[in-house]
């Protein structure tokens, strides 16, 4: 199904990614065994042609191997956002529907300084120091999805050692069955914690902190 994007929506990207502080590179990655591979590079295609502060790069697994390795990716589509930062904010699956703010929004933050955030959160968040790996599943059409996605992904652009994955759950059925996903939006971080809902940033950050402690045992 082809992606269209209107007028209006088009110059108003336009002005807000002409505002961002950095440039900004966002990675697309393909399969030639995808469902959503073709409507990825459409939304690609759309964006890249936005703003010169935006730039998209495309990639296809079976050409560049070694791109996908180095950011993490190891499903397909893929959309990795980076900015000044060195940052793992992956978004798996097509940003449509609620999800496409997620998107936009995580552009704009890596563009600028740190996201913003609570002092409690940034002090819990600025003091991990281990891997954490945070997975939120989400649905295009969940109002309450985005909350959770854009949380993460915030924790992954305020600490390196935090990598963050958004995956569109109906995209990748066998890790809804993996992980028993019954509603959305659901957080598993580094395996060892879940939680569904949108609650306050604070009671996410206790989270990613009740995992690190569980991981080190």
């Amino acid at each position: 199904m082809p992606v269209r994007m209107d007028e209006k929506t088009r110059q108003q990207l336009t002005e807000l990614f002409d505002q961002m502080e950095s440039d900004v590179t966002l990675h697309v990655f393909t399969s030639e065994e995808c469902a959503y591979c073709e409507e990825a590079e459409q939304i690609a295609d759309i964006l890249d042609g936005l703003s010169d502060k935006l730039r998209v790069e495309k990639w296809r697994h079976e050409e560049s191997p070694a791109k996908a390795e180095e950011l993490g990716v190891d499903k397909y589509p893929a959309m990795v956002i980076q900015g000044r930062k060195p940052a793992r904010c992956r978004y798996y699956g097509l940003p449509v529907g609620y999800e496409f703010s997620v998107l936009v929004d995580t552009i704009l933050d890596a563009a600028g300084g740190e996201p913003s955030v609570s002092e409690e959160t940034l002090k819990i968040i600025s003091g991990v120091s281990q891997p954490v790996h945070i997975q939120v599943f989400v649905s295009p059409t969940c109002p309450y999805s985005p909350i959770s996605a854009r949380t993460a992904f915030k924790f992954a652009l305020l600490n390196r050692n935090i990598s963050s994955d958004v995956i569109e759950a109906t995209e990748f059925p066998e890790l809804v069955q993996k992980y028993q996903i019954r509603a959305v939006p659901k957080i598993i971080i580094n395996e060892v914690v879940q939680f569904e809902g949108a609650g306050p940033e604070e009671d996410f950050a206790k989270k990613v902190l009740e995992a690190v402690k569980l991981s080190e045992r």
